[in-house]
């Protein structure tokens, strides 16, 4: 899985929600501490609802899983 910080134009960043590194499926991941709000998108296989929960920027709309 890849980390990328939520930053603004200004270059002012935070860190993930506590949630997205804690080992869990939970608040609105789309799988364990990925995707959904987190700051890290998933890997391939791992579940997806849009294209910006996974690295490569590809959910597939029937398996619902990163391509």
């Amino acid at each position: 899985d890849v980390a990328t910080p939520l930053c603004d134009g200004a270059g002012a960043c935070e860190a993930a929600p506590e949630h997205c590194t804690n080992g869990f499926k939970d608040y609105n991941e789309t799988d364990i501490d990925c995707g959904g709000l987190c700051t890290t998108q998933c890997a391939t296989g791992k579940w997806c609802i849009t294209n910006n929960d996974c690295v490569s920027n590809e959910c597939n709309p029937t398996a619902s899983q990163c391509s």
